[in-house]
């Protein structure tokens, strides 16, 4: 996706002009550089801000950098708090700025603050413009710091960092009253460094070079009651859409397959159940059916009036044509079996009583089912 190392960075001349470069980061050309009037161009930025990530370059002018150490508790450590024992070198009253942390280090902490109504003026000017701004840097902190300091030299100033949260900017009349420190990466247009200096690098464009650090830095002024909202992705990734239509899919197929699963299991209790238990209802307790059946077995087993009464059963059903065995009961307390088959179309058997049980017959109304009963006197 063209978001992923796209930026639009810009950097304000004055509360209605800036300078904007628009490419791809680790490129060493920008493909769109061009100065914009927000009263005027505010179609043009908004089109070429389309997929980017947007990085404003505050000038350091407007931005005050104080380091303070704190005692307190850390989340008693906040931006304003660490700011009050700065307040005699501010022009402006601390509450009338808006005031972030940097960074810390121990209980070294780095701040930065800017007047309220500055912040306010650039970030509706862009929003005028239907602009959405993801980051705001101080753009000395966008110099590359590869040794102690950095410097870079545009028309009418010089910006120089002097450490990770740290750099001033100094207009060009202050040049020669002005002890410059010698850093170890300097960017000028040409003409302008002092000629001690070396690791001097001379560029038409000064501003494209801050693009890579700009898209790392995490030393926004946009916290607090300026953080901006949560962006959503008009359009995924690609390798994203992939990974979750392939999940879907193996979702999809996994289900399937359990709900298969499920439904082969369901039809292999049911055949299992009418194996075991004929005419009993299906259930899915079938291995504890199956075991109270064994039991229900072995206590009819171990009666003897069991084998008293089963011969004159068999005895009975034996001159019927191929009975079909349904389901059989018997209680010891009462001497009683009871033998419960299929009816065909040959009338019942006659049965006889002797002096030892009675034997009799019964049918279902609801069902084609014939019950001989067979009970000791």
């Amino acid at each position: 996706m063209e978001r992923e190392n796209t930026i639009l960075l810009i950097a304000p001349e004055s509360d209605q002009i800036v300078e904007v470069r628009r490419g791809k980061i680790g490129e060493a050309e920008c493909q769109i550089a061009a100065r914009i009037d927000l009263n005027e161009d505010t179609g043009r930025l908004a089109d070429m801000a389309q997929g980017c990530r947007v990085v404003v370059l505050v000038p350091s002018r407007y931005v005050v950098f104080r380091e303070t150490l704190f005692q307190g508790k850390k989340r008693h450590a906040t931006p304003l708090a660490l700011a009050y024992p700065h307040e005699a070198g501010l022009l402006n009253d601390s509450e009338q700025m808006h005031w972030v942390i940097l960074g810390r280090s121990q209980r070294n902490y780095a701040i930065a603050g800017v007047a309220l109504a500055q912040m306010r003026i650039w970030l509706d000017g862009l929003h005028g413009c239907g602009i959405r701004v993801d980051s705001m840097i101080p753009d000395v902190l966008a110099l590359p710091l590869p040794g102690k300091c950095s410097a870079l030299r545009r028309e009418g100033e010089w910006l120089f960092r002097t450490g990770r949260w740290q750099g001033m900017q100094l207009p060009d009349s202050w040049e020669g009253s002005v002890p410059l420190p010698e850093p170890d990466w300097c960017l000028h247009q040409g003409g302008a460094a002092p000629s001690a200096w070396q690791n001097t690098t001379v560029s038409a464009d000064v501003l494209w070079p801050l693009a890579g650090e700009a898209w790392c830095s995490k030393f926004t002024l946009l916290q607090g009651n300026f953080r901006p909202a949560r962006r959503w992705l008009s359009r995924m990734p690609d390798k994203t859409v992939c990974a979750m239509l392939l999940l879907t899919v193996s979702l999809l197929t996994g289900g399937i397959y359990q709900q298969m699963t499920a439904r082969q299991s369901d039809r292999q209790i049911a055949a299992l159940t009418q194996y075991l238990l004929p005419g009993q209802p299906k259930t899915s307790q079938v291995e504890q059916a199956i075991n109270q059946r064994i039991q229900r077995m072995q206590q009819v087993i171990q009666a003897p009036q069991f084998f008293k009464l089963l011969p004159y059963a068999a005895n009975t059903l034996s001159v019927w044509s191929s009975p079909q065995l349904q389901a059989l009961s018997f209680d010891a307390s009462r001497d009683w079996l009871q033998v419960t088959v299929n009816k065909n179309d040959e009338p019942m058997p006659s049965l006889r009583d002797d002096n030892h049980v009675t034997l009799r017959f019964s049918e279902e109304s609801e069902s084609d089912r014939a019950i001989l009963t067979v009970e000791g006197k």
